[in-house]
């Protein structure tokens, strides 16, 4: 027998007037149990969940004591680190240069930035024969015209060059890592050789600037009786008598007849630049950390600044880099950056000058390299009358002028930071 709809409906509302007093009740029990054990379950998840968040938060707080007490730890032992760790130089106090100079000439800004890439970091010019050369990073020597043509690598040499000049012979001498070079054309290629890498028995450190008379005889400058120069490249050498204030930086002559070497004078803070006057009986050296330039007679020996120098320009507003001669006799002096104040306001604390002495090289270049916007060079007449001055001002320059050379039509500033010569004309 088939049965219907309403068959099924029939059958459905007998069994619920039989069963449903019975079976409502039941189910209506299992689904409150059910609902209670849910609510239960849910209670001792929640509880779970708050006594793992209760047990993170206390290991999170261990760990933060934890990480404190160990920053705290690596924080006094750097500290004492850089305190107590003892230096090869231990820093001198000091009478910090003062004033600015004033200037009585207005500085000229028509600036030209002549490129030389793919070379870069020009440290020092010299002019010969129409060329304007300069020395750039990778221990290379280049040449370029005055209107930006022409330009080519001449050579390459085993260390860092930091002064260059042309002797009446038409060589060029070198002042680098390692002592003196002089490097000279003999129609077909550049043969550079050693003059001087010992005084006295003792290595050059890190000569900084040389000159050289009409007799050949080469005048040049160590930067400071420090290690420091010779392994890491006079920047850092700079960076160490900055902090140390050794005052050991000299003037040395090298005799070409002979080949002795004597003093001329000693205790510079910081033996920078050196050129010539036209007749060959004055020096003019830049005391680079003093911020001051020195006329010192050809003829002094193993003297002091104070008994045999004449201060030609004093309170320039940066560090005294290379010299040059100009055409008519005065002398030009590139200025480097602007002074770093913090240094100088820790004149008379050796004890933060030594602590920063401990820190890495890295750290030290951004805490001492010494930059500004605009570049200055000054010149200065043998009676120390400022003659000159010039502002090299161009997009991306950092103001780290290192060298200056003038040439027929233009003034050249060598910045040691990119890859522009900047020309200023006459």
């Amino acid at each position: 027998m088939k049965l219907g709809f309403s068959e099924f409906v029939l059958l459905f509302c007998i069994v619920l007037i039989l069963f449903g007093p019975t079976v409502i009740p039941w189910v209506s029990g299992w689904l409150r149990r059910a609902n209670k054990a849910q609510k239960q379950v849910r209670r001792q998840h929640a509880q779970i969940q708050a006594q793992m968040a209760k047990e993170r938060d206390a290991l999170l707080h261990r760990f933060q004591v934890a990480a404190g007490g160990l920053l705290i730890c690596i924080v006094v032992g750097y500290s004492g680190y850089l305190l107590l760790h003892p230096v090869a130089y231990p820093p001198q106090a000091y009478i910090p240069a003062s004033g600015v100079m004033s200037l009585t000439t207005a500085g000229n800004t028509s600036t030209t930035a002549v490129s030389i890439a793919p070379y870069e970091n020009p440290i020092c010019a010299a002019w010969q024969d129409d060329w304007l050369y300069a020395a750039v990073a990778g221990n290379k020597v280049i040449r370029i015209r005055e209107d930006g043509t022409g330009l080519a690598e001449v050579f390459s040499t085993d260390g860092e060059i930091t002064g260059m000049v042309f002797g009446a012979d038409k060589c060029m001498y070198l002042s680098g890592k390692g002592g003196l070079y002089k490097a000279s054309f003999d129609g077909w290629a550049v043969d550079v050789k050693p003059i001087l890498t010992t005084v006295n028995g003792e290595p050059l450190r890190f000569p900084a600037g040389i000159a050289v008379d009409s007799d050949g005889n080469l005048y040049f400058t160590e930067y400071a009786q420090i290690d420091t120069a010779a392994q890491d490249g006079l920047e850092q050498g700079f960076y160490t008598e900055l902090l140390a204030h050794t005052n050991t930086g000299t003037v040395y002559v090298y005799n070409a007849k002979s080949g002795t070497v004597e003093p001329i004078v000693t205790g510079l803070q910081g033996a920078g630049g050196i050129a010539l006057s036209p007749d060959n009986s004055t020096l003019y050296v830049s005391e680079t950390n003093a911020r001051r330039v020195w006329a010192v007679p050809c003829s002094a020996r193993n003297s002091t600044l104070d008994k045999q120098g004449k201060v030609l320009l004093e309170g320039l507003d940066g560090y005294a880099a290379g010299l040059a001669t100009a055409q008519n006799g005065d002398v030009w002096v590139a200025v480097c950056g602007t002074p770093i104040q913090w240094v100088d306001n820790a004149a008379d604390n050796t004890i933060l000058r030594k602590a920063a002495m401990n820190l890495p090289h890295l750290t030290q270049r951004w805490l001492l390299c010494p930059s500004a916007k605009t570049g200055w060079a000054f010149a200065a007449s043998e009676n120390g009358t400022l003659s000159r001055a010039i502002a090299a001002q161009a997009p991306n320059l950092a103001g780290r002028i290192t060298g200056v050379c003038e040439t027929t039509q233009a003034v050249w500033l060598a910045n040691a930071d990119g890859s522009n010569l900047y020309r200023i004309n006459r």
